[in-house]
């Protein structure tokens, strides 16, 4: 029998590299990452004032010391940011009984348990029990928690001496700072400069993602959906709300749902004080509503787009009229976000200025930024293929950008603009992602709450029958208390 083997075909292709963001941190200059990928922070936009705040200690009392050691790194970086903190009490506990000790910790805060900002929580290992007992029970209190595990911080026992490293620390404090209401960057240009075709329109950006408890979405546990939304005009700060749906099931059926909510959220976090609305039912002013939507939808196989386009695409218009009535019809931009392709880019052999070597980088890769949008794309398909970010090791997978609708008539330049900055807006790093941040952070939700366990109500939009699938689903109640902080990072 003769064998056969795969053909690997090398072309030629013209392709061209966006500018990086300027980043803006609280000085009045702006951090230019130069098409590096990566930016040394200068000062958080608006850090943290922690106040309200206390560490949790499950890894044992043997471990005080180091964990006294780290904090005290943690406030003296967030000082040299630009913020402050009071020293936090700790409670001591075990893995036991979470539940009170994360309680007792929230109680060590200070205030009433809507007054606390974050709860530290050392666990004492990296096995994912003790982390979604922590979730469940800071979910139901309506806290925000900062997760670790000892041994990954730095943190050892009496017998040995710790090793705090100030990387780790750093890392820590850009979740944390996000978490606890501050803003680590943010782009200084107004969406209008990464896409003049917009103009002064108001933008919100949404990311959509779907996970399945087993590879393939088979078995019985329920999947996972998570929608998220901008809250502000510079898309840095986001809401989320996750879905429990049939187990497999591929299209966000709680979809209207969750883009009311998050269109109500936008609107109450720029309102003025006093001027906020009920976070459900009511039409609002169409004026505070945005005019354009980009959502970058995760995850979906080719051979879904239809599905997407009758049933999701149509679900945000339904959205928008339910919160804005007959008469508010933003413009929607909806991309599909795949990364499971074959696709690779590498620089031409003969132009150094194509590698990532020519500023400064070590993989050999294209430049961030690089952008592909024919020759390789598929004739009849509106897509482009964009590496945004700087790579580490091996060689980097880029984004594959199939672009279902476009009512604002972006086009390629606008929305390749558009995608490359958002990936400069992922806050828990100071590098550019493979991806556009709002598509990470659904992602992230979606683990998050799916690990918490938290509660919500079925609704069933289609019984189970002979050879038929129930379609049903419960938006999680992640508690009003979580409402618009980024407690998925």
């Amino acid at each position: 029998m003769k064998r056969l083997y795969p053909v690997r075909v090398v072309l030629q292709v013209p392709g061209r590299v966006l500018p990086d963001a300027k980043l803006q941190y609280s000085s009045s200059t702006c951090t230019d990452a130069a098409n590096t990928g990566q930016w040394r922070q200068s000062g958080y936009l608006r850090p943290a004032q922690l106040q309200h705040w206390a560490v949790l200690n499950l890894a044992g009392q043997d471990y005080a010391a180091g964990l006294s050691e780290f904090v005290a790194a943690l406030v003296r970086q967030l000082q040299q940011q630009g913020g402050t903190a009071v020293t936090p009490r700790t409670v001591n506990g075990s893995a036991s009984a979470v539940p009170a000790y994360v309680q007792q910790a929230a109680a060590a805060a200070g205030g009433s348990t809507s007054d606390v900002q974050l709860l530290l929580v050392v666990l004492p290992n990296d096995k994912g029990q003790t982390y979604n007992e922590v979730k469940t029970a800071a979910s139901a209190l309506g806290v925000v928690t900062q997760c670790m595990v000892a041994s990954k911080a730095g943190i050892g026992p009496a017998s040995r001496s710790s090793n705090i490293k100030a990387q780790y620390v750093g890392n820590i404090l850009l979740k944390i700072n996000h978490k606890a209401g501050g803003t680590n960057w943010q782009l200084p240009q107004g969406p209008e400069a990464w896409a003049a075709k917009l103009g002064t329109q108001q933008l919100m950006v949404l990311g959509i993602d779907v996970g399945h408890g087993i590879a393939g979405g088979g078995g019985n546990k329920p999947s996972t959906a998570a929608v998220v939304g901008s809250l502000d005009r510079g898309c840095m700060r986001y809401g989320a709300v996750v879905t429990e749906q049939t187990a497999g099931e591929e299209i966000v059926l709680g979809l209207q749902e969750a883009v009311e909510q998050l269109l109500r959220d936008r609107y109450n976090e720029l309102s003025g004080p006093g001027q906020a609305v009920s976070t459900s039912g009511g039409r609002l002013p169409v004026a505070g509503l945005p005019e354009c939507l980009v959502i970058y939808r995760d995850g979906v196989s080719d051979s879904q787009y239809t599905a997407v386009l009758q049933e999701e695409v149509a679900a945000v218009r339904e959205a928008c009229v339910e919160v804005g009535g007959p008469s508010y019809k933003p413009k929607i931009t909806f991309l599909v976000v795949s990364k499971s392709h074959g696709t690779r880019l590498f620089p031409h052999p003969q132009d150094p200025n194509s590698s990532d070597t020519s500023v400064g980088g070590k993989s050999g890769n294209v430049l961030p930024g690089t952008a592909v949008d024919t020759l390789i794309t598929a004739p009849l398909k509106y897509e482009f293929f964009l590496n945004s970010h700087a790579g580490i090791q091996g060689t980097n997978r880029p984004g594959r950008y199939n672009v279902l609708v476009d009512e604002a008539g972006l086009g390629f330049d606008g929305l390749q603009l558009i995608t490359q900055h958002l990936a400069s807006t992922y806050c828990a790093c100071t590098r550019t992602i493979s991806c556009p941040a709002p598509a990470r952070y659904a992602d992230k939700a979606a683990r998050v709450a799916g690990a918490a366990g938290l509660p919500g109500s079925w609704q069933v939009l289609q019984a189970a029958a002979p050879g038929v699938k129930a379609r049903e689903y419960r938006v999680l109640d992640v508690g009003q208390a979580m409402a618009g902080k980024m407690w998925f990072v």
